[in-house]
């Protein structure tokens, strides 16, 4: 797809994810860090309230996280939009009422806990994809052949995890929908979705690829078995051969034609997984800005009393 389909697509999804699911990481930014009805901080409800202390210190909030940004953008650092509001909401509450106002034995704790557990999972579930992908599909006797036949599971698996993440987190149904409910829609989409990608895209990407090849079906395309090249290759080469290595595990040689053609075949399952990484984005990093805005607004409009507000 062209740059601009790209980034219009990625646009599209991350205002749905923010709108279908940021309620939720929004409340925690607002109510998560310190209890908004403690008396000892910032009192809401209450006639000695702190709440336009509440205010101004979101605000603040904001005003540091955005520099914080903007800085390491500036020099290029990849950080977190997370990290930066979650410390700014953390220090203007430790200024304004008190470090014993933090809530650290459960919200502030599961926050950071994520920060650590996020990359390690990601990480896992990344090198098993790999692994998984590399032996039955790229070493396969027909890489090609595998590939069409795995792209709709993928399809599938992803387009479930998705409907049960939206059934499970947002607020128009996690309260009206049960869990087996839940359940059974996420199944049935995401074999819907496999049924779709197998009737629908899997025969177009065949004749696609097909064309693309020396014409020959690629349904019956085998890979070349290369090992008794590698072997021999090692031992003309000897020792200080300079031919990277990488992880000997997967180590990869020059990919064949077949191989090169099932990585085509996985296109569009990339550009559906980055429209859903776009949409899960939108639900999380988009919030942690209007988790801010929504206190702002909330505390114009309600004032002590905006604790009471969703």
């Amino acid at each position: 797809i062209s740059l601009r389909t790209a980034c219009l697509l990625g646009g599209v999804c991350e205002f749905l994810g923010a709108t279908f699911l940021g309620a939720g990481v929004s409340k925690t930014i607002q109510k998560g860090v310190a209890p908004l009805d403690g008396q000892s901080c910032w009192a809401c409800g209450s006639c000695d309230s702190k709440m336009v202390m509440y205010q101004y210190g979101m605000f603040t909030a904001l005003c540091g996280a955005a520099f914080f940004l903007l800085l390491v953008t500036f020099f290029k650092l990849p950080v977190s939009t997370t990290h930066a509001i979650v410390g700014g909401v953390v220090g203007m509450t430790w200024a304004a009422v008190g470090f014993d106002c933090l809530k650290w034995k459960w919200d502030l704790t599961r926050i950071v806990a994520s920060w650590v557990i996020s990359p390690l999972f990601s990480g896992v579930v990344g090198a098993l994809m790999y692994v998984v992908t590399f032996y039955t599909i790229m070493k396969a006797r027909r890489p090609v052949r595998n590939a069409l036949v795995a792209i709709p599971l993928f399809f599938g698996i992803t387009t479930a995890t998705m409907v049960y993440l939206i059934l499970l987190k947002s607020n128009l149904t996690k309260k009206s929908v049960s869990s087996p409910v839940r359940s059974i829609s996420s199944l049935a989409s995401g074999l819907v979705m496999t049924a779709l990608v197998a009737l629908i895209w899997v025969p177009r990407t065949r004749r696609q690829l097909t064309e693309e090849g020396d014409g020959e079906d690629v349904w019956q395309l085998e890979g070349e078995d290369s090992s008794d090249e590698d072997e021999s290759g090692e031992e003309e080469d000897g020792p200080q051969s300079s031919k990277p290595r990488g992880l000997h595990l997967c180590a990869a040689d020059a990919p064949n034609e077949s191989q090169i053609l099932a990585k085509k075949a996985f296109q569009m399952l990339l550009v559906f997984n980055a429209a859903m990484e776009s949409f899960a984005h939108g639900a999380n990093d988009t919030a942690n800005a209007t988790g801010p805005y929504g206190a702002l607004w909330n505390t114009h409009t309600e004032g002590i009393y905006a604790c009471n507000s969703p």
